[in-house]
């Protein structure tokens, strides 16, 4: 149980980084279905959650390196692997790669062009 909380291992890790992973992705389903702010929930739309799940890892890293702040053991585990820096460096770039977009879509499509 420990292990969800503060991995002492590195063969604890993937179970922690799972674990917080589904808990972040469920937590957004949940709320998806519950709410009425979004479209009604189907599950062809569970496509569009990568980007959920890109934040879900970013989420764990930074939750697994606020842990080893507290926790050496912590720290010196997540010093002895490259996951949450692979994790959290791809997310890092596939986000800053969109946001190099100066407009956002509308439905699908670029805004039309500036009035001169």
């Amino acid at each position: 149980m420990l292990s969800l909380i503060a991995p002492q291992s590195v063969q604890q890790l993937p179970v922690f980084y799972l674990f917080w992973i589904l808990v972040y992705l469920a937590v957004n389903i949940v709320w998806d279905i519950r709410s009425s702010r979004t479209e009604p929930f189907h599950i062809s739309r569970l496509g569009s959650k990568a980007t959920v799940a890109f934040n879900a890892a970013s989420f764990t890293s930074s939750l697994l390196i606020v842990v080893g702040l507290f926790d050496a053991k912590v720290m010196k585990v997540a010093g002895d692997t490259m996951m949450p820096l692979v994790l959290a460096s791809l997310s890092g770039v596939l986000f800053s790669l969109a946001e190099i977009c100066p407009y956002k879509l509308t439905n699908g499509n670029p805004p039309p062009p500036a009035a001169p």
